[in-house]
This record gives structure tokens, C-alpha cells and sequence, in this order.
């Protein structure tokens, strides 16, 4: 697939130097981004109830250029920013299994950029370096009898960016990567037509 943005963006002042009024703001500009994408997947049958699939896709994005803007120096406009899109790389490959009374599933996943797009925390520049993102995912549905289904499932995320580009990869913090998050449910049908149902999820912080 083949993808083309065109964007424009007019000036706009710092918010700290707005507010003082002591430096003129950036200038805008148009900047445009063509590329080409590919996505590509695949899905084997080991069993009736076992299969295992593979995916790699290609993202195309815009950075924050509006937060950029508003952290730029005195001067500065949208040609002299670093308004590269940022392009990832995506892997995903896992099993899955759909029985009678079970379902479940695995699945395995990383993405990596050569310019990836991080916020630098509370009043400081966004982060332009290479990154990798990594993590799994796991679903367990059982129903123990016909009026009663239980699920279940389990998320983790952790990713790492090379802020100078020198290959030494550092975590990225919790602006990008959410904690460890559990999820699960009941469900139970009381009378023919009237389903009850009970929800929780859980972020678990590991230090």
C-alpha cells in the first residue's frame, strides 16, 4: 500500500513565551510525507481446534508537530523541526484454541522504529530516537456450564528507546508503556434472557 499526507500548520507561540509575549512565535509551514507500507499475515490450522498465525504490518504516522510547535526556540519553524514520520515495524505471532467448553489464545508481539515519537515528560521537547516496543498477550474463556462463562486475560507491554543513538537502549517511561494489566469476568443467564454479569480489571505496577 502506498500512503501520501499533506499538512499545514500555521505559527503558534510557545505557551511559556506566549504567556511573557518576549519571542515571536514559530512559523508554520507544509510539510508533505509519501511512502509505501506492507502488511502481510498468515493463519496455519495445526488442528479443528488448534491454530497459530503470524503477522507483519507497517505503521505510518505523524509526530506531535503541535507539540512540537510549542517547544520549538525563538525562530524556529516547521522545516527546521524534526517532523519526520515515524514508520514501525510490527511482528505478531501466537496460537489459538477454540474447544467446547474452553477458548484461548497466546499471542507474541515487537515493533521497533528508527524514529520514534516519546514525550519527554511535563514541559519537555519530544523524544525523536530509534525504539522498540515488545509484549504478549493472553485469553482464557471457560464455561463450566451452559448458564455460566468465565474469561480471563493477561497484557504486558515494555518498550525501550536509544535517546542519543549511540545503541545504548534505555526503558521508555509510563507516558508510552501501561503496567501489567489483568482483566476477567463472569457471566451467568439466571432465568432464559436475563444474563448477569460482573467485570474487574487490575493494573499491576512491578518495580
Amino acid at each position: 500500500a502506498t500512503e501520501r499526507v499533506l499538512a499545514a500548520f500555521v505559527g503558534s507561540a510557545p505557551l511559556a513565551r506566549r504567556r511573557s509575549g518576549s519571542t515571536p512565535k514559530p512559523y508554520g509551514g507544509v510539510v508533505g510525507y509519501p511512502g509505501g507500507i506492507w502488511v502481510s499475515s498468515a493463519v496455519v490450522a495445526v488442528t479443528d481446534a488448534v491454530s497459530t498465525f503470524a503477522n507483519f504490518s507497517q505503521g505510518f504516522s505523524l509526530p506531535d508537530v503541535g507539540l512540537l510547535l510549542r517547544g520549538a526556540p525563538a525562530g524556529a519553524s516547521v522545516a527546521t523541526l524534526n517532523t519526520a514520520p515515524q514508520r514501525v515495524d510490527l511482528v505478531e505471532a501466537g496460537v489459538r484454541g477454540n474447544w467446547d467448553a474452553v477458548q484461548g489464545s497466546l499471542a507474541l508481539f515487537a515493533n521497533r522504529s528508527d524514529l520514534g515519537t516519546s514525550s519527554g515528560g511535563l514541559n519537555a521537547p519530544v523524544v525523536r530516537a530509534p525504539e522498540r516496543v515488545y509484549g504478549m498477550e493472553a485469553t482464557l474463556g471457560v464455561q463450566p456450564t451452559r448458564a455460566l462463562a468465565l474469561s480471563s486475560s493477561l497484557t504486558w507491554l515494555e518498550g525501550q528507546l536509544d535517546k542519543e543513538d549511540d545503541g545504548t537502549y534505555t526503558f521508555l517511561n509510563s507516558y508510552r508503556i501501561p503496567p501489567l494489566k489483568l482483566t476477567g469476568s463472569v457471566e451467568h443467564e439466571t432465568l432464559p434472557g436475563w444474563r448477569n454479569g460482573l467485570v474487574f480489571l487490575a493494573d499491576v505496577f512491578v518495580p
